[in-house]
């Protein structure tokens, strides 16, 4: 699925969008509509480097209150969601555009109840890209998590930068290390970095 050129800041360029997953959700959080998952094969936000020119987490370096609050969520849900739907994906139509319910880590220092977000445009948590949890304090449900089906090859974890050189993303999830969140290396490896660590997104949403 490829989109027209994204007009404006960052999103000046073809963005190519991949199916990773089919109904995933489905039956899973209450979400009851049959789905498709498409997640952008490219990293939002130039990078010329791993850590330079991407999107901070948080500026400050914790993952208290997990993705719910952090910065990267609010620039996926603002900046991302206006690009999107200005290049004409119909990210407002939730008819075609569906806010999935997710269970996400609520942070490392907030107990051990995830909880349920339903973002049009989203980021992926490390259950969904792994399949399983290392990096994670495991606040997420398995039962109510899903396996992205594009992500049972490791190799297809790779994402790439405007420069076509793989680069390390963020994921939804927060990491064991209170001051970090999970991120996928250019090797497709998940991994930790701090919350304030310039990073690549790669953001996906759903079409019901």
């Amino acid at each position: 699925m490829t989109l027209q050129s994204v007009p404006g800041g960052s999103f000046g360029r073809n963005l190519d969008f991949i199916l990773v997953d089919k109904n995933g959700y489905l039956n899973k959080n209450g979400n009851t509509v049959q789905h498709a998952i498409f997640q952008a094969r490219h990293l939002f936000q130039d990078m010329t480097m791993d850590y330079t020119g991407g999107v901070s987490m948080n500026l400050t370096n914790t993952n208290i209150g997990g993705y719910q609050v952090s910065l990267g969520r609010t620039y996926v849900n603002t900046e991302v969601y206006t690009g999107l739907l200005g290049s004409g994906v119909p990210v407002n139509n939730s008819n075609v555009i569906l806010p999935l319910n997710r269970h996400v880590d609520v942070g490392t220092n907030s107990g051990s109840t995830p909880s349920v977000i339903a973002d049009v445009v989203f980021l992926p948590t490390e259950y969904e890209i792994r399949g399983s949890r290392s990096h994670s304090p495991g606040h997420e449900t398995i039962a109510s998590q899903a396996h992205f089906i594009y992500y049972n090859n490791d190799n297809s974890r790779i994402k790439r930068g405007r420069t076509g050189s793989g680069h390390r993303w963020w994921t939804a999830s927060t990491s064991i290390n209170p001051n970090a969140f999970c991120n996928i290396t250019p090797g497709g490896v998940v991994g930790s970095g701090n919350a304030d660590a310039d990073i690549g997104t790669p953001p996906c949403f759903a079409i019901g």
